[in-house]
């Protein structure tokens, strides 16, 4: 019984060690579009309940900065590795979508 209660304290360590979560970045480069939403910049996809947030395909709730004033939008979330999908947003509502990047 020890032995079998050892493997499984190793199997379950062994599988925690596979799911980390990478660090990704988006970004947009805003500086050729004539004007950004006063309701910001945004990014929608497949990865946002993975990263956190209450759900996918949301347009409202990833927004994106610019903390250095550059033109470029962008957000750093952590996401387990993966395929995903995504679009940017200018504002918070589907009507403008910057990039389709698949």
């Amino acid at each position: 019984m020890r032995k079998l209660s050892l493997f499984i304290a190793l199997m379950a360590i062994g599988t925690l060690g596979w799911s980390h979560n990478f660090n990704v970045t988006f970004r947009v480069d805003m500086n050729q579009q004539p004007t950004v939403n006063a309701n910001g910049v945004h990014v929608a996809g497949n990865f946002q309940a993975a990263a956190g947030y209450a759900s996918d395909w949301n347009p409202s709730i990833t927004q994106l900065t610019d903390a250095d004033m550059d033109g470029v939008y962008e957000i750093t979330v952590q996401i387990p590795a993966g395929s995903y999908q995504y679009k940017y947003i200018n504002g918070n509502a589907w009507g403008q979508i910057l990039k389709n990047l698949i």
